[in-house]
């Protein structure tokens, strides 16, 4: 489907590791309501958008923010101290620009503090947790190789629990083969 690096970011790698991000964020939402998570896969699928304007923006930098394999809060704060915002923020203010709805702009926002999230802070969690599930996974490529401890109040706030893990698992790959089939191939 993307068959091209943007300043050193693998875009198809990129793409693989949103729509994972976007099932895996639906199914811990859904996990137990059992529905509900549309807004949670749209948030996933988005969640980085920043990364891709980024590079764009200022593509003699993209290289030295992403090629390592970091923490997230190694990203966030190279991403500071090189262009003075983070990858969030860029996304959230393109979001707003483009009239996105409030709730996705703040799940853009939010996506690494889903608890600093005020309109929807489950879905918040959702994206937050649906990214740590992506790179755990390797599904795809993200910016952040090393997958960030998620608070315990994060989970809590989608009600799953350490022994749901193993069936959210099998959901999140079995939806990510499904979403390949319609998205990716």
């Amino acid at each position: 489907m993307f068959s091209q690096q943007v300043a050193g970011i693998d875009v198809e790698g990129l793409w693989l590791h949103s729509l994972a991000c976007g099932v895996a964020a639906k199914d811990a939402l859904s996990f137990q309501q059992g529905s509900g998570g549309h807004e949670a896969f749209l948030g996933g699928v988005l969640h980085d958008i920043g990364v891709l304007l980024i590079s764009r923006l200022v593509p003699d930098k993209t290289r030295e923010l992403y090629s390592g394999r970091h923490t997230v809060a190694d990203v966030l704060a190279s991403e500071r101290k090189c262009i003075g915002i983070t990858h969030a923020e860029v996304g959230a203010y393109a979001s707003e620009q483009w009239h996105f709805p409030a709730s996705l702009v703040e799940m853009i926002r939010c996506h690494h503090h889903p608890r600093s999230a005020r309109l929807s802070p489950r879905t918040a969690a959702a994206v937050c947790v649906g990214n740590e599930i992506a790179k755990a996974l390797q599904l795809g490529t993200s910016i952040s190789f090393f997958v960030s401890e998620i608070e315990p109040e994060v989970w809590g706030m989608l009600g799953i629990t350490a022994a749901d893990m193993p069936r959210l698992v099998t959901t999140v790959h079995n939806d990510f083969e499904t979403a390949c089939d319609l998205f990716a191939g």
